[in-house]
């Protein structure tokens, strides 16, 4: 019995089993312990492909997955987002964007729009960034801050489940136009 490999026609020849006229012609002839050894390795989760320089066979790790866009989303839902305020520009950088994060984001949010004014009473309020730096944060960008992040989550959660393949910025940009929606309500406290 002798074992051939084949670049020509990628596999294992054996002449156990199959005339030694049917062996492709570019047949490389295999030790059994050579080969016995590309079997383990692929039972190991490796990959058997022709070495380009002998033309025999080798086992490499195989690729990795496609970065399929659930995959992306899976590994981006919870990890800091970048912040561009264009209303107040002291506020861009990273901030936590974890489930405890979202939360309390939501019960600020919620106390602004029940017209219980900001926390603290003031006109602005500290919110920590990604470092634990408190920034001053007035009511308007921070209800448009919770509406981006509210958005960028649910957009990552639409992909993971399959019905959307887009994966979303973690850059949200805090413009005029989610300012001047916050702004009414912010309004509704100040009355």
């Amino acid at each position: 019995m002798t074992i051939y490999w084949s670049a020509a026609q990628p596999g294992f020849w054996d002449t156990q089993y199959i005339d030694e006229a049917a062996i492709p012609a570019d047949g490389v002839e295999v030790l059994p312990a050579d080969h016995a050894a590309l079997m383990d390795a692929q039972a190991q989760g490796k990959i058997i492909q022709t070495n380009a320089a002998t033309g025999g066979p080798e086992a490499i790790d195989p690729p990795p997955p496609p970065n399929a866009p659930a995959d992306q989303c899976a590994r981006i839902i919870n990890q800091p987002l970048t912040v561009q305020c264009v209303t107040v520009p002291a506020l861009d950088g990273e901030y936590p964007n974890n489930s405890a994060t979202r939360q309390a984001m939501t019960g600020v949010v919620s106390q602004i729009n029940a017209g219980m004014g900001l926390p603290g009473g003031g006109v602005t309020f500290n919110w920590p960034d990604a470092a634990g730096s408190e920034r001053q944060w007035p009511g308007p960008e921070f209800i448009a801050f919770a509406n981006a992040s509210n958005h960028f989550v649910y957009d990552c959660q639409q992909t993971i489940g399959g019905f959307s393949d887009v994966v979303p910025s973690r850059t949200l940009v805090v413009d005029t136009a989610l300012v001047a929606r916050a702004e009414a309500n912010v309004a509704r406290v100040t009355l």
